[in-house]
């Protein structure tokens, strides 16, 4: 039987998570001869490649420049599969997770996503307890990125998430230059390349937060608003006019005003912390913005940024959406 998917497992001081991420792949119900599975270690200094080394039939591979973007595109480079499964060391799939993927796919989808739930293992109950309930909230109870429609939409997450190699290759893979949201990133390439993506909630992912506590939190959320200006500035979304500045209102009420004044309506601290999250990424984003006007510049992929695009997405539970000229999902009909 012929190598039908590669799983690429970027790693880099995943002692405390890579056996329990090794197991849940070689737990799928597919034929294992139909799998591959390719570590990526990415200068590791614990003991990830030795736990990785007692797996059967992994193909360990080294990548010396430092980043998620290099690691995952050298284990694309090295992948023998027809689509290209990217699972992050610190995720757990379901056993069905494959299979949901390959049952979903048709000609012509580029990538797809499934749900991705904040697991519950790793000690940490109070921002366990918050994530998922941010995460449920915002996504309607689905845990996919892809369903969100936000301005950097379409959106899929690199945490677990499924690409035809045809797809990847033809965008140039993951962009090592941003240091985040690289992923959203390919998920926008790949889309308007001519693919279509597509979401299945039956393929479930648990990831674990394996840093220590609130403090270490908080600064990954001023952190991902301090590097998303490279993003924007990449795809020309950065200081765009009145249209874009009335959408940011929008979600300024709604990520920080709004929860802000539950809070003080309920006392409930749930609400403190999600406004407070809001206020550490927006923070980030106007640091962000001197640091990339006086050190740094991210040249805009397209030239053309108002170009019609009319291609669609799949939902799983038969939902149409489709492409509506800007950086918007907007929901059409029903089939």
């Amino acid at each position: 039987m012929s190598i039908e998917t590669s799983f690429i497992i970027p790693a880099y001081n995943a002692q405390r998570s890579i056996k329990d991420c090794l197991d849940s792949i070689y737990a799928q119900v597919v034929s294992s001869e139909s799998y591959e599975v390719l570590l990526v270690d990415n200068n590791s200094l614990d003991q990830t490649v030795a736990i990785a080394s007692s797996f059967s039939r992994l193909k360990i591979i080294k990548e010396p420049k430092q980043g998620r973007s290099y690691a995952r595109n050298a284990g694309a480079s090295n992948a023998k599969g027809k689509f290209l499964a990217f699972i992050d060391s610190d995720v757990v799939l379901e056993e069905r997770w494959l299979e949901e993927h390959l049952h979903l796919w048709r000609e012509g989808i580029g990538g797809q996503q499934g749900a991705i739930i904040p697991a519950q293992t790793d000690g940490q109950e109070s921002l366990n307890r918050y994530r998922y309930r941010s995460i449920q909230e915002s996504t309607a109870g689905s845990f996919v990125l892809l369903s969100l429609n936000f301005p950097e939409s379409p959106m899929i997450n690199s945490a677990a998430c499924f690409y035809t190699k045809e797809a990847f290759e033809k965008v140039g893979g993951f962009d090592p230059c941003l240091t985040r949201h690289e992923d959203i990133d390919l998920s926008k390439r790949v889309f308007l390349a001519g693919y279509d993506l597509a979401i299945t909630e039956k393929a479930r992912a648990y990831v674990s937060y394996h840093d220590i506590g609130w403090g270490s939190y908080l600064r990954r959320s001023f952190a991902d608003g301090y590097t998303k200006i490279d993003y924007f500035a990449k795809w020309n979304q950065y200081n765009q006019g009145a249209k874009r500045g009335k959408r940011n209102l929008k979600y300024v009420y709604l990520d920080l005003i709004k929860p802000l004044g539950l809070f003080f309506m309920t006392f409930e601290s749930y609400f403190f912390l999600k406004a407070l999250n809001s206020f550490l990424k927006t923070l980030g984003q106007l640091t962000g913005m001197i640091r990339l006007k006086n050190h740094f510049k991210v040249q805009p992929i397209m030239k053309n940024q108002n170009q019609a695009t009319q291609m669609k997405v799949f939902h799983h539970s038969k939902v149409l959406y489709e492409y509506d000229q800007g950086p918007m999902l907007k929901k059409v009909n029903s089939l």
